[in-house]
């Protein structure tokens, strides 16, 4: 409709979660080099397609997680997340 459209068009930013959001909730420990655990999650290739969309169109991204995670920061600047927070367990205040 119109007024969807409208309305739509107002958006600048999307803020989300990641784990079960931008993942399907799965999280992997693997040994890394020096036999600390390392936390890995999958991420989907068609959300970062998206989120680079998003970006051409004007809208700035970013996740709010509660966990802290390499992988997150690196997936993160991979698709030009402007926003990126961790540690957050607290969402509301942002």
């Amino acid at each position: 409709s119109p007024e969807l459209l409208q309305r739509a068009s107002r958006i600048r930013l999307l803020l989300m979660d990641v784990d079960g959001v931008l993942t399907d909730g799965t999280l992997h420990y693997v040994s890394g080099p020096d036999g600390k655990m390392v936390e890995t999650k999958g991420f989907n290739a068609q959300d970062g397609i998206s989120l680079q969309w998003l970006h051409w169109h004007g809208i700035d991204t970013g996740v709010i997680s509660g966990r802290l995670s390499a992988a997150t920061t690196e997936r993160a600047t991979q698709v030009g997340m402007k926003y990126i927070y961790q540690g957050q367990i607290e969402k509301i205040p942002f």
